[in-house]
């Protein structure tokens, strides 16, 4: 949806797109089977946006996660020190990739876009963007798969390990491929968030406009259908489904 703006005298455009709301006690999504065309590897880029809900600082809230009781698998999350972490283990329940933000995401941040990709084959292309700016912090990085299929299918939209963690607060347009963008170049992250303004860019209605292709997720609301299209995924990979009772966020990415 492009709504109009005001800028500079002139009208603009902005992209607005729907968010919906974790109530941090009985809402998230749930994949419990073989994400169809996942694979293990050592390349992913990722791209969501988020707004911490009350009472959530210095507390545990995933986003978007498959990490079963084998302490194998993949996490994305806002850890207790307020800080994102992206964490991939290898097939032996090692690390592949450990990666943190620099500065902290709290209930007063408001709505925060975040970004990241790495290539594990060459260390130096790993990339970590909070608003646009350069957050990463590279805990550990090895040249080995991410063991993103792990030995027991339980990927989580909202939560981990079978409804641990859960999210509360604002989410949109998570986006999820097991392919490298290289976040390090200013158009490729254009794709996702416009400069300066920090604002959603439209990803497309299956997620392919970055790239040209479907990445394997893609979770998206449109403003005024019921929030549980959310876990409708656009991408090329399986719908999630719904456990509680997604709602529509009070506010978006662009207010």
């Amino acid at each position: 949806m492009f709504m109009p703006i005001t800028q500079g005298g002139h009208d603009a455009y902005v992209y607005k797109i729907g968010a919906v709301f974790f109530d941090g006690t009985n809402d998230y999504g749930k994949l419990y089977s073989a994400m169809t065309g996942l694979s293990n590897g050592k390349e992913l880029t990722m791209s969501y946006w988020i707004k911490m809900g009350a009472s959530t600082d210095g507390s545990q809230h995933h986003i978007m996660s498959g990490f079963p009781a084998t302490n194998r698998g993949y996490i994305n999350e806002r850890k207790a020190d307020n800080k994102v972490r992206h964490y991939g283990s290898n097939t032996v329940s090692g690390t592949s990739i450990e990666i943190t933000t620099s500065n902290t995401i709290t209930e007063s941040s408001g709505w925060t876009h975040v970004m990241f990709s790495y290539r594990l084959a060459a260390s130096s292309l790993i990339h970590l963007y909070v608003n646009n700016a350069d957050v990463k912090t590279v805990q550990t990085s090895n040249n080995t798969n991410v063991d993103f299929v792990a030995s027991e299918a339980q990927h989580e939209l909202g939560s981990v390990r079978g409804a641990q963690a859960k999210f509360k607060g604002d989410m949109a347009d998570v986006w999820f491929t097991t392919t490298y963008i290289d976040l390090s170049d200013a158009d490729e992250r254009a794709k996702f968030v416009v400069p300066g303004s920090i604002k959603p860019v439209d990803l497309g209605a299956d997620g392919s406009i970055p790239t040209g292709s479907q990445p394997l997720a893609f979770f998206h609301h449109n403003i005024g259908e019921d929030a549980s299209d959310f876990v409708t995924n656009r991408g090329s990979a399986q719908d999630f489904v719904e456990v509680g009772e997604l709602t529509e966020s009070s506010s978006i990415p662009t207010d």
